[in-house]
């Protein structure tokens, strides 16, 4: 099961959300005329494992393959992508527009 808060892994994440958030600063000065978003996937999965219950899951599926959180060793249940997309959703409800964000039809 991959425990993504263990060292190696959470090395790996650190290092690829740093390459990712210089990337962005990158496409967001080149390009002033984009609306760039970054939702923390991370911060999701972090909070959703935290509060399995709370979610509806069961706490000791956590580190379990086949339960209401894991399908395998790495991909999460329907259950999971449902939670997901509700915090993607609620990050772009959470999102103002603005004149220069609305394009006019």
């Amino acid at each position: 099961m991959l425990d993504f808060r263990e060292e190696p892994v959470m090395e790996k994440i650190q290092t690829w959300n740093e390459s990712l958030g210089k990337e962005v600063e990158a496409f967001t000065s080149a390009h002033s005329d984009a609306t760039v978003l970054l939702f923390s996937s991370y911060e999701a999965f972090d909070t959703l494992l935290d509060n399995a219950e709370q979610n509806g899951l069961k706490a000791q599926d956590r580190k379990r393959h086949g339960g209401d959180i894991w399908v395998d060793h790495i991909h999460p249940t329907s259950k999971v992508h449902d939670n997901i997309a509700r915090r993607v959703a609620a990050f772009l409800d959470d999102i103002q527009s603005s004149p220069a964000n609305v394009c006019d039809q």
